[in-house]
């Protein structure tokens, strides 16, 4: 997992618009804890562990109260996924996911996930990504 965020979107006058609340990537260099690139002021308290996040029963609740829409995307990367790329790198997708398949993994997890007809599903959380040294 490369990837986890949350926004929220509304509706406005002259069409949607969204908040990020929080967003959490890779580690860099590799092998650190993962890299928290957002986190909304307004919600920072509502995580126990930021770099890790979860969103329970009661959170989803009170962005249901504040927001017309949420959406959960994770990023994946899997060396299947490059598409016939003519580089020996990974194919990545960033996409919605439900809440639960949110909740399941976390950045630098490894996981077992499928992207067919631009839909990303994850599957299940299959332990920890081993950083190589390269």
């Amino acid at each position: 997992m490369q990837l986890k965020s949350i926004e929220g979107w509304y509706a406005a006058a002259d069409g949607w618009g969204n908040d990020p609340i929080m967003s959490v990537q890779l580690s860099s260099p590799p092998g650190g804890e993962p890299e928290l690139g957002y986190l909304d002021p307004e919600w920072e308290d509502r995580f126990d562990t930021p770099r890790e996040p979860v969103a329970s029963d009661d959170l989803h609740d009170d962005f249901d109260r504040t927001y017309d829409t949420i959406v959960y995307t994770v990023g994946v990367c899997s060396e299947e996924w490059i598409d016939g790329r003519d580089d020996d790198g990974e194919g990545c997708h960033n996409d919605s996911v439900s809440r639960e398949e949110f909740n399941m993994v976390q950045v630098h997890d490894q996981a077992s996930a499928s992207f067919e007809d631009h839909d990303l599903s994850i599957h299940s959380r299959e332990g920890t990504w081993a950083f190589e040294s390269e």
